[in-house]
């Protein structure tokens, strides 16, 4: 599935804890997207949610959502930028 068609809803608390961190709904779209392909997700049965992670160019995104109607219900979100560099000493 392309990231650009996925759907999303957001509550304005979420969209607001979403965007303190830095995370853009076309970030989410890409995690989604790429754990639809990938089918690379954790899944939590009681609460019918989804857990993806994503590295994308700038960081690695988390997202965890349910699906809902035609698109999918974000709950929240978080990520982390961490470049390890190798050095070699001797």
């Amino acid at each position: 599935m392309n990231w650009e068609q996925i759907v999303i809803y957001k509550k304005d608390e979420v969209d607001a804890l979403l965007t303190e961190r830095g995370i853009l709904d076309e970030d989410i779209k890409k995690v989604i997207s790429q754990a639809i392909e990938s089918g690379e997700k954790l899944y939590q049965e009681e609460e019918n949610r989804f857990l993806a992670k994503a590295k994308l160019e700038r960081f690695t995104v988390y997202v965890e959502y349910s699906p809902e109607n035609d698109g999918f219900r974000i709950h929240t979100g978080y990520s982390h930028r961490v470049d390890f560099k190798s050095e070699h000493v001797e």
